[in-house]
């Protein structure tokens, strides 16, 4: 790989994790701020209403994280020349796997000691339920990051194929020109060489006077 390669690897993967982060860190405020509801009071939200929400939240998530990266990686190759999004294809790509990986099981992983360090009536909370809807999540991430990933590296293909396509209409049109160049050269050369022959030939000249001849 060469410095260029580097340097454009290096920009889409500080660009990617920097678009990713504000995605994942509104959504964690939004999980955060659904904890807000966990209280001592009778109206403390139930697990399972709250699981509800966070599958909400989550839920549509993974697939528009994929999404974000296809649509960079769409926009920032589409000048790029078929060589160099051939030798970053695969390094990009597995920065691209680790990024889509889950950054919420964690996170909605501690929401049974939120219940209990803020003193949640007894009841509010459903271990079972929990767990559940904490496996759903984690199952519907990895179908998610999957199908991105394949939609990821569709775009590729599609760049790929695109960058050769205006590589081979260059190479055409340089060919067209170098042809049009050529011929227009051998037109002008056989009008100079015709010229030449005319002038060295024997016609009758206004000024050698032989014109008379012809009267």
């Amino acid at each position: 790989m060469d410095d260029f390669q580097k340097i454009l690897l290096n920009v889409l993967d500080k660009k990617l994790q920097r678009l990713i982060e504000d995605v994942d860190e509104k959504n964690r405020g939004k999980i955060r701020a659904l904890w807000q509801n966990i209280t001592p009071a009778p109206d403390c939200m139930h697990s399972s209403i709250l699981c509800e929400r966070l599958q909400e939240i989550i839920g549509p998530t993974y697939a528009a994280r994929a999404g974000l990266v296809a649509d960079v990686i769409c926009a920032d190759l589409s000048e790029v020349p078929h060589s160099v999004i051939a030798e970053i294809r695969k390094h990009l790509m597995k920065l691209v796997e680790h990024l889509l990986a889950d950054p919420y099981h964690p996170l909605i992983s501690s929401t049974p000691s939120v219940y209990e360090r803020k003193g949640a009536p007894s009841g509010k909370f459903l271990q079972l339920s929990f767990e559940h809807t904490l496996a759903l999540i984690r199952v519907a991430a990895i179908n998610a990051t999957h199908r991105g990933l394949r939609d990821i590296d569709a775009v590729f293909e599609e760049a790929a194929l695109k960058a050769q396509l205006r590589e081979m209409r260059s190479s055409a049109v340089e060919a067209i020109s170098v042809n049009i160049v050529g011929s227009t050269i051998g037109v002008v050369q056989t009008g100079a060489n015709a010229v030449s022959i005319i002038s060295k030939s024997n016609c009758p000249s206004i000024h050698d006077g032989e014109w008379s001849k012809y009267e």
